[in-house]
């Protein structure tokens, strides 16, 4: 369409209608789980149940570890470097692709900020 284009009066060329785009793919199962808290005290086992079965609750039966993050990252574009810093600790120990990382935050019982770091083959 040209610049003059816009100035002729007439009938617009009709669009055909384009065919809705297909839903994308449901995400694989992860592979692993990692319970990143706040603070200075790793998530015990109970916790980590509590707090998977309510934000992730399809990741109960994969292997799960819990790690604390002193000082939780104050900027959002931080907070992804830091997770998938995270995953890369873990890609030898867990045999996971640090790329196909994923996250869902949340908060425990205690207030604390809490990523669920989904890790995947």
């Amino acid at each position: 369409m040209g610049f003059f284009d816009l100035f002729r009066k007439g009938k617009k060329e009709a669009t055909p209608p384009s065919e809705p785009e297909p839903p994308p793919p449901p995400e694989p199962p992860p592979d692993a789980v990692v319970v990143l808290r706040e603070g200075m005290s790793t998530p015990v086992e109970d916790d980590m149940v509590a707090l998977i079965s309510e934000i992730l609750p399809e990741a109960l039966s994969v292997p799960r570890r819990g790690l604390s993050q002193p000082r939780w990252w104050p900027k959002e574009e931080w907070l992804e470097s830091g997770i998938r810093g995270v995953a890369s600790a873990l890609r030898d120990e867990l045999d996971i692709d640090p790329g196909k990382t994923s996250w869902k935050l949340g908060k425990d019982p205690r207030g604390a900020r809490v990523a669920l770091v989904i890790l995947r083959k």
